[in-house]
């Protein structure tokens, strides 16, 4: 795997891992993913994690067995409930 990032980073190119429902990930697999993004070049990280989730997943982040991804987490953002004029909008 630490290969394949590798000729990846080589070409220039970036390598996003996007994942659904993380809410319902156990613990062990939030820790696979910060062992994963510990894959880096002395210039820059090999793999980007991205998140979805429920309000639950804050909840299992919160938790003191996973504070070492917390800490490496670098943006979020909460989508909140769509008015009925966004919803229109959207639709």
């Amino acid at each position: 795997l630490q290969r394949a990032l590798l000729n990846f980073a080589r070409q220039g190119k970036t390598v996003v891992v996007c994942l659904d429902e993380a809410q319902a990930m156990p613990l062990e697999t939030l820790e696979s993913l910060r062992l994963l993004s510990n894959l880096e070049t002395e210039k820059r990280k090999l793999v980007q994690v991205v998140l979805f989730g429920q309000p639950e997943l804050d909840e299992r982040l919160a938790q003191s067995s996973v504070r070492q991804l917390r800490q490496r987490i670098t943006f979020q953002y909460r989508l909140s409930t769509l008015s009925a004029a966004e919803l229109e909008h959207y639709l």
